[in-house]
């Protein structure tokens, strides 16, 4: 029998094969290439592109290319918000990256007006201006219509009574 001279360890930084007997504590491990994907098994290939297919038809057909024109749309609408136009006699809104991203979070959905809400709520974490701006997210989002959300909710746990 043959003795193996290396071991695998995990770090912060993920898997790397060092020397048996070497000390890997207090000292920058031996740094590995990261793996492109001509370095992968056909194991994790497969692996891969299973985990891929997998989640894809959980989302549905036409997730990705609905997500795509939603956030294309509201990245045009938030342009647009601060761009002169020909058919207006006002003058634009002067642009702000605070209030333009806060609109751009608003037009994309709840998840971006959560995170809206984080930056509203981590003064120490985020510039003031940022801060200030996001905080439109916590008390002056624009309200859904009922039928809106009563539909989302049915689509998701089934028909709800009238109450």
């Amino acid at each position: 029998t043959s003795l193996s001279t290396t071991t695998t360890t995990t770090t912060r930084r993920g898997w790397v094969t060092v020397p048996l007997g070497s000390s890997t504590a207090g000292s920058e491990p031996t740094r590995r290439k990261k793996k492109t994907l001509q370095d992968r098994t056909q194991q994790e290939t497969i692996a891969l592109v299973q985990d891929i297919l997998q989640a894809t038809l959980e989302a549905g057909p036409r997730a990705g290319p609905t997500r795509t024109l939603q956030a294309y749309l509201a990245i045009t609408d938030t342009v647009r918000d601060f761009l002169p136009s020909p058919s207006s006699s006002s003058s634009p809104e002067p642009f702000s990256a605070p209030v333009a991203i806060r609109k751009l979070f608003e037009r994309l959905g709840a998840t971006y007006i959560k995170l809206g809400q984080f930056v509203a709520s981590s003064p120490t974490l985020f510039p003031k201006e940022y801060v200030k701006e996001f905080q439109k997210c916590l008390d002056a989002t624009e309200p859904l219509p009922w039928s809106t959300i009563k539909r989302v909710i049915e689509r998701e746990l089934g028909p709800i009574g009238q109450t």
